[in-house]
This record gives C-alpha cells, sequence and structure tokens, in this order.
C-alpha cells in the first residue's frame, strides 16, 4: 500500500506525461482505469544507489504504472540473488558482481534497467574510509590489515581490491571481512577492523568520526554502471509486458529523483537509521534514466574476471533484450 505520509510533488503532471511516453515507447499501455494492479516483488538494502524503488513506492510512481510493488529487505547484494534464484522476489536491486558470478555458474540472471552511475566526477559517492586518528595514511600502509566490506564477493569488495592495487598497496595482504553497512561504526568503535568501505549514506553518517582515503569507485573505470534491477531470464520471459513496465518506471523515477532530492530525501528517511539532515548534507546518488548499454557494465564485468575469477563475459549476454 502506498504510504500517506507522502503527497505527490508538484511535478506529478510531468512524471506523469513522461511515464506515458516511456511505457509507449516500451509497446506497453497503461492500465485501464480500475484494473487491478500487476503484483511485483523487490529486493532491496537500505542505501542510496538503490532507493528508486522506495521513492516509486511511497510517491505512488509505480501505482501509476500499474504496478503494486512489494518491498523485502536485503542485506547486501549477494543476499539478494539468493533470494532471486530462490524465487522470493522478481527483481533485485544491487551491483553486478554476485549477478555475473550467478550468471558465469549457470543461473539465467539478466539485467533489466539501469539505476545509479559512476562517471568519475565529484561529489564522492564511496570511499575506503579508516578510524579518525588512525596511522593508515595510504593503501600501502593498510598492507595486512582487517578491511570490512558490505559483502564478501560484492561490488564494495572489488572496490577494496581494485583501490588497494591501483594506490601502491597489495590487495592480496588484506584481511576482507562481511559486514552490512549499518553495522560497520559499531565494528569501528569495537577495534574489530582497520578500514571498510563506505558508500552513502553511511559516510556521511559517519562524517567526523572517519577519515576517507580516496575514490574507492575510480580503479574500475571512468563511467560504468554501479546498481541496476535483476531478474531470472525465465521471470521475465513470461512477464515480458509486467517487465516493460518496471523498466520503463524506474527510469522515470530515476529522473524525477535526480531532480527532486528535498522530496526524495524525505522518503528515504524512512528507510535508513539517518536523520533528514544527514541525507541532505550527503553527496546524492545519480541515476540512470536511457535504457543500459553494454559499454556501461563491461568496466565491472573485465574486473570481477580479473578478481574473482571466471570467463571474461561479453556486456551484451547480461541483458535482457526483452
Amino acid at each position: 500500500m502506498t504510504d500517506q505520509r507522502h503527497s505527490p510533488s508538484p511535478s506529478r503532471a510531468v512524471f506523469l506525461s513522461t511515464l506515458s511516453a516511456g511505457l509507449a515507447a516500451a509497446g506497453v499501455p497503461r492500465l485501464a482505469r480500475g484494473a487491478d494492479l500487476i503484483p511485483v516483488i523487490v529486493g532491496v538494502a537500505p542505501t542510496d544507489a538503490t532507493a528508486e524503488v522506495y521513492y516509486g513506492h511511497d510517491n505512488g510512481m509505480f501505482a501509476a504504472a500499474g504496478l503494486d510493488v512489494q518491498l523485502v529487505s536485503v542485506r547486501n547484494t549477494s543476499a539478494a540473488a539468493a533470494a532471486l534464484g530462490g524465487g522470493a522476489v522478481n527483481f533485485v536491486s544491487g551491483s553486478l558482481v554476485p549477478m555475473v558470478q550467478a550468471y558465469t555458474h549457470g543461473l539465467d540472471f539478466r539485467l533489466v534497467v539501469p539505476a545509479q552511475i559512476y562517471d568519475g566526477r565529484p561529489p564522492l559517492q564511496a570511499s575506503m574510509a579508516v578510524p579518525i586518528g588512525s596511522p593508515i595514511k595510504t593503501a600501502a600502509g593498510m598492507n595486512g590489515k582487517t578491511v570490512a566490506v558490505n559483502g564478501i564477493g560484492d561490488l564494495t569488495h572489488l572496490f577494496a581490491m581494485t583501490w588497494m592495487d591501483a594506490n601502491g598497496g597489495d590487495h592480496t595482504t588484506v584481511k576482507y571481512i562481511e559486514i552490512p553497512f549499518p553495522g560497520m561504526a559499531g565494528a569501528f568503535e569495537a577495534n574489530r577492523i582497520d578500514a571498510a568501505i563506505l558508500v552513502e549514506p553511511f559516510m556521511t553518517a559517519l562524517k567526523g568520526k572517519v577519515t576517507l582515503l580516496g575514490d574507492a569507485m575510480a580503479a574500475i573505470g571512468k563511467r560504468y554502471l554501479i546498481t541496476g534491477y535483476t531478474g531470472s531470464q525465465a521471470w521475465l520471459d513470461k512477464n515480458r509486458s509486467t517487465a516493460r513496465r518496471y523498466a520503463a518506471a524506474v527510469l522515470t523515477i530515476g529522473l524525477w529523483a535526480n531532480a527532486h532530492h528535498p522530496e526524495s530525501a524525505d522518503i528515504l528517511s524512512h528507510y535508513t537509521p539517518l536523520s533528514i539532515d544527514t541525507i541532505h548534507d550527503m553527496a546524492r546518488a545519480v541515476y540512470a534514466t536511457t535504457p543500459i548499454q553494454p559499454s556501461l557494465i563491461q568496466p565491472v564485468l573485465d574486473m570481477t574476471a580479473k578478481y574473482f575469477g571466471g570467463p571474461p563475459v561479453p556486456g551484451a549476454n547480461l541483458i535482457w533484450t526483452g
């Protein structure tokens, strides 16, 4: 059910017009007035990079697209991949790394629609972080240390390894442990870790408590996909119209979210432990507004093969063509 605490934004008419155009371009008509909404289950973690589903859910944007989106909380992308593989969800939001690993092991995962984009420009979106006062100042100083990542085998793990090697460290000397983003502050306080890969909104939440050592995303490429929405080929092929409807809605929601940070901050504050003031202060995700292209995911696929093993995968192989 749509959360009635959030009223539609003044741009709702523009949104609906854009959505109608997106649905038409995808070959999907809007549902007739009074028609039942189509249920869709989405696995999502509480980060700004994957927050489009929160905005679309709470602002009635998915409903306007004819969808009854039900949100299932997952701790990281690896857990999301497991939920998708088990059929508990229809789509998952998150990074490509566990998805491509699942693909190379024979699972029929396909990327349907892009979400957050990295293009190398400030402000900083993710960083290797150490506690204030830590003697660690460089990647080389982290050799032999313990580093927390949100998920072993996910994009944050890849960030850590590529950042280490690109900045004079040796990723093979580091001990990586999996701690969900909300638990990293406690791990620092308990001295369980020496460093961690932080993303927003958690970098801003720990402002004044950690030192950021540098852009954790830059070593993978100059422009690439951070997060996207993935489904299983079997479900997608059986539900083509629904999948196209979902993809068109997400792209339109991304367009809205890029231009409406105050409104989206209010929604995001209900799904994370952060205050709305903290969200206003942090660097916000930039979402894709056009369909996915192979070149946008190839840098991640290439680095995944290099650091986690497995055969190289052409980007086009992972994209659902609908």
